[in-house]
């Protein structure tokens, strides 16, 4: 038999494929994280705003660990990619889209970790 946890991870799953596959929500999802993420309303994002937002992110999701502060520069930088020291939305969405496909990913390897041990 399934616990509650297992049905949570599977509307999870279902949840960002079906946020992935819908650009209309989606970019309504970038915006709407872009303008609470943005804290000081500058129309952009620092590291320091996007650290908080991956630290709340990785909690809420029950992700063990956060990034270390090297890793979230490293992400930064690479989304920074106009080399301006901040995000802008479509930086943002581009983070999103990568950071709930690893997330689906995440979900997708433990449900099947959780069948294998349903069979065994």
């Amino acid at each position: 038999l399934f616990d509650i946890s297992e049905i949570i991870m599977e509307e999870s799953y279902k949840a960002l494929d079906t946020l992935l596959k819908d650009e209309a929500t989606f970019k309504q999802v970038v915006e709407a994280v872009f303008e609470s993420i943005d804290t000081d309303k500058s129309g952009s994002i620092d590291i320091k705003e996007i650290e908080v937002f991956i630290n709340s992110v990785c909690k809420e999701m029950g992700i063990g660990q956060a990034p270390d502060k090297a890793a979230i520069e490293t992400v930064f930088k690479e989304l920074d990619t106009d080399k301006s020291n901040s995000i802008d939305k479509e930086e943002l969405g581009k983070f999103l889209r990568t950071l709930f496909e690893e997330q689906k990913k995440q979900l997708e390897a433990s449900m099947k970790k959780q069948i294998i041990r349903f069979l065994l």
